[in-house]
């Protein structure tokens, strides 16, 4: 290979470097507008939660105080239910039958007994356990009238509630939950507002975002598109490769060597390997992929204030290196993908 040759494939190399710069800033530019679109996505399925949290505590708050006022109904009914029992008991027709019951539980396992001794055991047992009944009616008849005194009618329960201290601190709770409530109308707009503020100003970030991206992918089209067909940019490495490597002297046997890849089913590997090989000329060759960086930003920013005034911002040197150290592993097959996927998404 001569001299010249040499310098050509040189200059082809740094400029299909360039372009892979490029691309890689249209492939961010991609990743930016994905992000937003899930932050606006986000912001529009966002809910005034704030009333809701306060209903809930405000229903939280009832509950708890209609639990308290429960419990001292469960405790009335378990009085009112115990003075019932006892006053049963102390019916004449209970006490015989408890006396009565006690008589024959006494012999009921020894029957014979019964019948043998039944006169004298009667006059003797009958008057200790009527004696023993009395006892009990008495202890029942005390704890009856300490019951009567706790036993409380409906409005006794109602007015005690009403001035317990837990019903005055939950019905103040309350109040002042519902009070926060009432204010969340006026706070509830503000919040709409800024929703719709925080909308429309992520679009007009998308959409700028968008529309220097196709102004980007249409510069580099411009500008290196005479270098090397946009069809075969997505053989970029591997031209790159072979011809960095000796493997190819000219383009178009880069572009052949591709082609026979292809057909023998060997673009898989090939391309694993030639994208490593730059991965690693790219992190190692810094000086060098600075300047062709800078070359490649120049042109395009050259080519973006002609085929599109209206794009404000120019692209950065440091934009453009950054872009190319993040989708440095990608092959140029996929860096390629993320553009068309992102002018379809976009027109």
């Amino acid at each position: 290979m001569d001299e010249t040759q040499m310098i050509e494939n040189k200059t082809l190399v740094d400029k299909l470097y360039s372009l892979r710069a490029g691309l890689s800033l249209v492939a961010v530019k991609n990743d930016e507008i994905e992000h937003h679109e899930n932050v606006l996505r986000n912001i529009k399925n966002e809910k005034y939660t704030k009333k809701t949290k306060l209903n809930n505590k405000r229903n939280q708050l009832i509950g708890a105080r209609w639990q308290a006022k429960e419990k001292m109904w469960a405790i009335n009914n378990e009085i009112y239910y115990r003075s019932a029992f006892l006053k049963k008991e102390l019916k004449v027709g209970s006490r015989f039958k408890r006396v009565f019951n006690t008589f024959f539980e006494f012999f009921e396992e020894s029957l014979w007994l019964f019948f043998t001794f039944l006169i004298w055991v009667t006059a003797i047992i009958i008057p200790i356990i009527a004696i023993y009944d009395a006892v009990q009616c008495g202890k029942m008849k005390k704890e009856l009238k300490q019951l009567a005194s706790q036993l409380r009618t409906d409005t006794q329960i109602e007015e005690e509630w009403k001035n317990s201290e837990e019903y005055i601190r939950l019905t103040k709770a309350i109040e002042e939950v519902e009070i926060k409530i009432a204010d969340c109308e006026s706070e509830k707009k503000l919040f709409y507002d800024d929703k719709v503020k925080r909308i429309e100003s992520k679009e007009a970030i998308i959409k700028e975002t968008c529309d220097c991206s196709i102004s980007l992918h249409n510069a580099l089209i411009s500008e290196y598109s005479s270098t090397l067909d946009q069809r075969d940019w997505s053989n970029i490495d591997l031209i790159i490769y072979n011809v960095e490597t000796g493997r190819a002297d000219t383009l178009k046997e880069a572009l052949q060597q591709v082609d026979n890849y292809r057909n023998t089913e060997k673009i898989v590997g090939a391309i694993k390997t030639a994208t490593q090989a730059i991965c690693n000329t790219i992190s190692m060759e810094q000086d060098r992929m600075i300047r062709l960086v800078n070359n490649c930003t120049d042109a395009v920013n050259s080519r973006l204030s002609t085929i599109d005034s209206s794009v404000k911002d120019l692209i950065k040197n440091d934009e453009m290196q950054y872009a190319m150290q993040r989708k440095a592993k990608l092959t140029s097959d996929e860096l390629v993908k993320e553009v068309k996927e992102l002018r379809e998404k976009i027109i």
